[in-house]
């Protein structure tokens, strides 16, 4: 019989990169939440090889009994509000998705004997660090989004710890690959270089950890194997590089070939960054067992590949 993993935020670009290897290997019997108001553009040819549930994380007696009837021996949870070009939602509803829901799910799966809870986290957790960011560290996050991020990351711990459970939260650095949204920077400028569209940019300073999605998918499958000993745990999931806005560009024209004038705006606001911007992987290494398996160049060709058959 196949296990039954129950997935929020299955719309997102990571959730669907997830949902789409969970479908492809047909090991589990999958399930998904959706809101009435979620689009499904990204997941929508898989929605006949899965189980549907429309909810919403922030109905936690509902969810409750939503996951009593399902009774998942796995569960994903990466719905969340996110930020797309700094801009967040209302508070309240930051709060409620990122932070209530996260307890709500939590408390929902109480009663259920599931064998792996992952909790998906931010980088943006950890605030402006002088060093690679490191699971230790003190967090200090800017923004109410990466204030209920790191709230909802200790919850889980905290739970874990005192209830014997197997969570783990998977601190996810800077995602990119194929049907990112079109606002984050490497989708925009991949986009931008294969029409030849002029690209404009702030500052070039500003440093990042790329993460390829097809790599981030992997730590979650791992989670499930290495559930035990990772359990209670936080585990950063991110190259250990960092690299700045200019580098990417460079990169990405080089690889493109294309004509596509760059223009930098020094008017546009900068907001404060973070001098170092890359994740310490040692931690997820020895627990997870995971690295990463694509350079940024090898991720960049991917994603470019993918930009190209939708133009």
């Amino acid at each position: 019989m196949k296990k039954k993993i129950f997935i929020t935020g299955a719309t997102g670009f990571i959730g669907s990169h997830v949902l789409r290897r969970l479908v492809n290997e047909n090991s589990y019997e999958v399930h998904i939440l959706l809101r009435k108001t979620s689009s499904t553009w990204r997941i929508k040819d898989l929605l006949k090889k899965i189980h549907l549930h429309f909810g919403d994380i922030t109905e936690g007696k509902k969810l409750k009994v939503l996951i009593t009837r399902i009774q998942p021996d796995i569960i994903f949870h990466l719905a969340n509000i996110s930020v797309l070009a700094g801009q967040e939602g209302s508070i309240a509803d930051v709060i409620n998705v990122n932070l209530i829901g996260t307890i709500n799910l939590i408390h929902a799966c109480s009663d259920i004997n599931y064998t792996c809870f992952v909790n998906t986290g931010s980088s943006s957790e950890y605030g402006q660090k002088d060093n690679a960011m490191n699971e230790n560290n003190i967090c200090e996050p800017q923004g109410i989004y990466a204030i209920t991020k790191l709230a909802s990351t200790l919850f889980a711990k905290d739970y874990a710890k005192k209830n014997n459970k197997p969570i783990v939260t998977l601190r996810i650095f800077t995602p990119y690959g194929p049907n990112d949204d079109q606002q984050r920077l490497i989708p925009y400028l991949v986009s931008s270089a294969v029409k030849a569209n002029e690209i404009f940019l702030a500052n070039k300073k500003t440093v990042r950890d790329f993460v390829f999605i097809d790599d981030i998918v992997c730590s979650y499958l791992l989670a499930i194997t290495h559930a035990k000993v990772i359990q209670g745990e936080i585990l950063n999931i991110g190259s250990g590089k960092q690299t700045t806005v200019l580098e990417i560009t460079k990169k990405i024209i080089d690889i493109t070939n294309t004509k596509a004038k760059i223009t930098w705006n020094s008017d546009i606001k900068k907001r404060n960054e973070s001098p170092v911007w890359k994740a310490s992987t040692k931690k997820t290494k020895e627990l997870l067992k995971w690295e990463p398996a694509h350079s940024l160049e090898n991720g960049l060709k991917k994603t470019l590949i993918w930009e190209k058959t939708i133009n």
